[in-house]
């Protein structure tokens, strides 16, 4: 370990510099493959004697998608990450699984480093408040780094890498009750009560809830027919259809389809399981529009219009 005015990996000097006043653990460096489809940069990293393979979309709505082929290759770069930062490893979950599943978390894009052929993207992982860290690669594929975000957050961070990388699972407190008058859009739960959007605009419940419905069909409805042609091209172009998914402009589309197909030929997939990815797309589509609604001003203009 060493305290450093910025991080010793290569590429961080063509990047902002970073002042640290606090210990950080070296930078690790990774074994990596890269490869390219659709929006999406799949990185392929040997952690130790694990591996994961991580799905970054950089766009409006960043995030990055983790697959394990066994948790016991999870478990491996747990225990590599552990090493890296001097933290015991978390036992096990109650709750563990065999094959844990796809996870997509926040990213904040940092930008690119120049320097001509040799070009370097960094990017911030977010899995939680306090379990964050930077992944730096060179495009070309040949070279990555991780790097620690703050040292006082090692053990959360490697709670959550445990639960997203061997676990496939966390504890998850007791949904709130509801008072029954939240709108739901295509199964999809906002935090609009319109029993009290009625109060407050003087409407009846009934006209609440169609012009929010009506807002949301003309959201959505694009969308499903992207859905829905790209699928359908599915049997003949899987990887072409698979790709064109990718491209939808709604969060989590590039992790629901690499999640699916992740160290797999997407010509593989069996009809209940492109359904599923189907299922999967829709309610995502869905959500884009029910998180619209946690914003009060929208929800006002969506209810005056």
């Amino acid at each position: 370990m060493t305290s450093k005015l910025r991080w010793s990996a290569p590429a961080w000097a063509l990047f902002t510099t970073r002042h640290a006043t606090e210990t950080l653990a070296d930078d690790l460096p990774l074994a990596v493959t890269v490869e390219q489809m659709g929006p999406a940069r799949i990185l392929h990293l040997g952690i130790g004697k694990g591996k994961v393979s991580i799905a970054i979309a950089l766009g409006k709505k960043p995030n990055a998608t983790f697959t394990v082929r066994t948790a016991a290759e999870g478990a491996a770069c747990v225990d590599a990450l552990a090493t890296w930062l001097g933290v015991p490893v978390p036992p096990p979950s109650t709750g563990a699984v065999a094959m844990p599943p796809p996870v997509t978390v926040g990213v904040i894009d940092m930008g690119r480093g120049k320097g001509q052929r040799h070009v370097w993207q960094l990017v911030q992982i977010v899995l939680g408040y306090e379990a964050r860290f930077y992944l730096i690669w060179r495009v070309a594929g040949t070279e990555a780094f991780l790097c620690e975000h703050e040292s006082g957050n090692r053990e959360s961070l490697i709670a959550e890498l445990a639960a997203v990388l061997r676990d496939g699972t966390r504890e998850v407190s007791a949904a709130q009750p509801t008072n029954g008058h939240y709108f739901v859009f295509d199964g999809e739960r906002s935090n609009v009560d319109t029993r009290a959007w009625a109060r407050k605009l003087h409407l009846e419940k009934a006209d609440v809830e169609r012009r929010l419905e009506a807002a949301g069909r003309a959201h959505v409805d694009p969308l499903y027919a992207q859905i829905e042609t790209a699928l359908d091209a599915w049997p003949e172009d899987p990887r072409g259809a698979a790709t064109r998914v990718m491209k939808i402009p709604v969060y989590g589309c590039v992790g629901a389809v690499w999640g699916s197909i992740a160290h797999r030929d997407p010509a593989t997939l069996s009809t209940q399981e492109v359904a599923a990815l189907h299922q999967k797309l829709r309610s995502l589509a869905a959500a884009d529009y029910v998180q619209r609604l946690y914003h009060q001003d929208e929800v006002h203009a969506l209810l005056l219009r």
